[in-house]
């Protein structure tokens, strides 16, 4: 019956407060970022768990290598001080304290970098071109292990070489 729907409805699906609606749509801040800054091209968000940050990056680089765009942005974000997170990582031997991260990239060919003046700080690479791979433990002590954000430093650290 339709009194049962409604409440059944009501319950699964809670009423979204203000402050909550920006979190169900994850492409408005990517958009608006895109706008405010005057970035132009695409803004979008990607969702894909631990994985988002990488999974942006490869996106960004497909981008990047087929001529779609000159520079991309890409970035990672993770925040795992809830106490959910905090309770997990209680469980594990020999855990520590988890911490929020974030991590943002600025993707550029390199070609177009040198004859635009920028400076060349990594040059991401694939994983048998002989690249010199930063110290993954090195990344980890300065920047924590966030997820999202670790899962991007772990692949540029595995497909960057120092320029």
């Amino acid at each position: 019956d339709e009194a049962w729907r409604r409440a059944a409805a009501e319950a699964f699906t809670p009423v979204l407060e203000p402050a909550g609606v920006l979190g169900t749509m994850p492409n408005v801040p990517a958009n608006r970022l895109n706008v405010q800054f005057d970035l132009g091209g695409m803004g979008f968000a990607v969702s894909a768990e631990e994985l988002s940050g990488v999974r942006a990056l490869q996106i960004a680089a497909r981008a990047l290598a087929l001529g779609e765009l000159d520079v991309a942005l890409v970035g990672a974000a993770d925040f795992s001080c809830e106490p959910v997170h905090k309770a997990a990582l209680a469980a594990l031997e020999g855990a520590v304290e988890p911490g929020d991260g974030a991590v943002v990239l600025a993707l550029e060919r390199v070609e177009d970098a040198r004859r635009n003046g920028d400076p060349v700080l990594a040059i991401l690479g694939g994983p048998d071109d002989g690249a010199v791979e930063p110290a993954v433990e090195e990344l980890e002590a300065r920047f924590g292990r966030a997820h999202a954000a670790f899962g991007l430093i772990r692949v540029a650290a595995a497909a960057l070489s120092c320029a």
